[in-house]
């Protein structure tokens, strides 16, 4: 959290769920809920405010650069209920329209790629130095050596280049979209 507050980009690869800084308050409570061994109720509600309180970095009048690429599996795997899931995707949707700020979809189609262990950021920090946070079950570990830090992002600029155009994203995302909407009704 400290980190993101400090960088002036954020490359973030994600395989599982949305981005924390993007997740909507139903979406976030849902992954929140699903963790193991469970939380106790307390416990998951300061975790979501915590959650909700980091998307504030969204609304700074500098805020910093995000290059996201989401796998395929984010928009397929139902988080809650597909009212949770449709407005989990708009959300997504006015997110990549803001100025400072793309998304990319990484399909299935494009097969085995370079993070098939696990998601991660790559983060340059406002004081010239980049780091690497990798995510692991329940925590996350920051990286600073620097071969480490240079080898995420190339693993990073690898999928950027696999993934779809981010106007292209878009579309993806709208037809998943549009698949929770016909759910719900």
């Amino acid at each position: 959290m400290d980190l993101e507050a400090e960088a002036r980009a954020i490359h973030d690869f994600q395989l599982q769920a949305v981005p924390g800084l993007f997740q909507t308050k139903d979406y976030a409570r849902a992954v929140l809920g699903a963790g193991w061994p469970p939380k106790a109720e307390e416990e998951n509600s300061r975790l979501l405010a915590v959650r909700l309180e980091r998307q504030t970095l969204l609304q700074r009048k500098h805020p910093p650069l995000l290059w996201v690429v989401i796998d395929e599996g984010v928009l397929r795997r139902p988080v809650g209920s597909a009212e949770i899931m449709t407005e989990q995707l708009g959300r997504l949707l006015e997110i990549a329209a803001m100025p400072f700020i793309r998304l990319q979809v990484l399909p299935f189609a494009q097969g085995a790629h370079a993070a098939m262990d696990g998601a991660f950021k790559v983060l340059d920090m406002s004081n010239g130095e980049t780091v690497a946070y990798a995510e692991v079950p329940g925590t996350g570990q920051v990286i600073t050596d620097s071969d480490e830090v240079s080898q995420c992002a190339l693993r990073f600029g690898a999928l950027r280049s696999a993934a779809l155009p981010p106007d292209e994203s878009g579309e993806f995302i709208r037809q998943y979209k549009e698949k929770y909407e016909n759910e719900t009704q």
